[in-house]
């Protein structure tokens, strides 16, 4: 026998309206989510091309330290890449490949002492997203052995 159902019949599941909002509220959930991750890629990518400009700059800033005491003014150069070539600084290319892109400009000015000179490195991050940033490494170099 069947049983007789009285009164209003009570249907389970959900109805349209509440699926509608929930994927609704899904949707901008996902579509912040992505935006976020596309900042953080780039974010990403600008650290990368910063990390670059200061592991540059401080190679240059070695390669002063430890060739001739450099002559007051200034010299400029690119990099063909990172590496590969030992820079004497004197404006020609160096390096690998990582860093196409990246130039330098080193200004050596003099001080009060005859045996010390105050460099100015300044690695160019062309590649970056922010055109003209630039990585900047003072240093002071002294002269070994006395006057020339």
């Amino acid at each position: 026998m069947e049983a007789i159902r009285k009164g209003p019949a009570r249907a389970r599941g959900f109805t349209l309206l509440e699926i509608l909002v929930a994927v609704a509220i899904l949707g901008v959930a996902l579509v912040s989510l992505i935006g976020l991750h596309a900042r953080n890629i780039r974010l990403l990518a600008e650290s990368q091309q910063t990390t670059l400009a200061a592991l540059l700059a401080s190679r240059l800033a070695a390669e002063t330290q430890g060739g001739a005491f450099p002559p007051v003014g200034s010299l400029t150069g690119s990099f063909v890449g990172f590496g590969e070539t030992p820079s004497d600084m004197t404006g020609e290319k160096v390096g690998g490949a990582l860093a196409e892109g990246y130039s330098w400009r080193r200004d050596v000015e003099a001080t009060g002492l005859e045996n010390l000179r105050r460099v100015r490195i300044a690695v160019l991050d062309a590649p970056s997203v922010e055109e003209g940033r630039e990585i900047l490494v003072f240093d002071f170099v002294v002269r070994q052995g006395g006057p020339p």
